[in-house]
């Protein structure tokens, strides 16, 4: 579990200097690895937070500074995410805490979002091989965070 609160920059350049990148690529070949909030954001090529710093590119695409005259930003408290997987797809809310989201390039990575103005999802649950990112919090997301995170472990996403 990668865990997240804080700024990309400053998140990437720890990760960096501990050689996580490298740790996470051979880990990931057999385990499943969670991003949570920025840990999620840290998969991606790059982020609109801090353009010096490229992220690990597990999945491509960026992260992008959210847009929205129905939200106010940054997302805070709770919000309906449409989760969108196999033999499943429901409404549930999760708990938030951000002003950024991940654009993945692949669209079927995308298995969880938020509605924006003008059908523009707000990306809240990504997917890729054994990369699962969560823009949520889980953990303080009650029992729709903790069925969640089952619905990972017991690969039904």
């Amino acid at each position: 579990v990668i865990p997240g609160n804080g700024n990309f920059g400053e998140g990437i350049k720890v990760l960096k200097k501990k050689i996580i990148k490298e740790k996470l690529i051979s880990f990931s070949e057999k385990k499943k690895v969670l991003g949570i909030c920025l840990g999620m954001q840290i998969f991606f090529n790059s982020s609109e937070e801090d353009k010096k710093e490229k992220g690990f590119g597990f999945i491509d695409g960026n992260v992008t500074k959210i847009k929205s005259s129905i939200y106010k930003l940054p997302l805070l408290g709770w919000y309906d995410v449409n989760l969108t997987f196999e033999n499943y797809t429901k409404k549930k809310s999760f708990f938030f805490n951000n002003s950024f989201a991940a654009e993945p390039v692949d669209k079927k990575t995308i298995k969880g979002y938020i509605f924006n103005e003008s059908n523009k999802k707000i990306v809240a649950v990504t997917k890729f091989h054994n990369f699962y990112g969560l823009q949520f919090h889980p953990e303080k997301s009650s029992m729709n965070g903790k069925n969640l995170i089952l619905k990972i472990l017991n690969d039904e996403i």
